[in-house]
């Protein structure tokens, strides 16, 4: 995916407005992962491919960066889907780790699966949940690690050029 820097300026301000008009809903839906380092189950390779053949939208919302990604075009929606590794994550799921955002697959205007995001050192993976309680987790793919590292360099120069 690329995006223009007049785009990505648009899309931050969206973001930045959204947020900071719904600061506190995010507020009250953002997690952290469970206390004792369990270990979750993987989604099957049938959800999976559940996810990647029905999902028509992703929604991503970083929860400490004033941005948001929406995508609604069909091969981008499926390329989200190859960022969950079906391997479980090199880390246990830990409390020290803190989510960047959540993402959300849609079909029909329907949730379908969530998952927040995690990229810090030791702490890459994926974790799907359900009632904001987690169910699952999967490593992050590399191509998944990029893009978020993609969007995190491009506000990052945003917020430098706004200095």
């Amino acid at each position: 995916m690329t995006i223009r820097p007049i785009t990505f300026v648009l899309l931050l301000l969206i973001g930045w407005s959204t947020w900071s008009c719904q600061s506190k809903k995010d507020s009250d839906t953002q997690t952290t992962a469970p206390s004792e380092n369990p270990a979750y189950p993987q989604l099957s390779r049938e959800e999976l491919t559940r996810l990647f053949n029905t999902a028509t939208q992703v929604d991503i919302i970083f929860f400490n960066h004033p941005v948001s990604v929406n995508q609604d075009n069909p091969a981008s929606v499926r390329n989200t889907v190859k960022y969950i590794s079906p391997d479980a994550p090199a880390n246990p799921v830990s409390s020290r780790c803190k989510a960047l955002g959540r993402m959300s697959w849609q079909a029909d205007g329907e949730i379908i699966y969530e998952a927040d995001v995690y990229i810090e050192e030791g702490c890459m993976y994926l974790l799907f949940m359900r009632d904001n309680k987690p169910i699952a987790a999967h490593a992050l793919a590399r191509e998944g690690f990029e893009f978020f590292n993609t969007i995190l360099n491009q506000v990052n120069q945003v917020k430098q050029q706004m200095q």
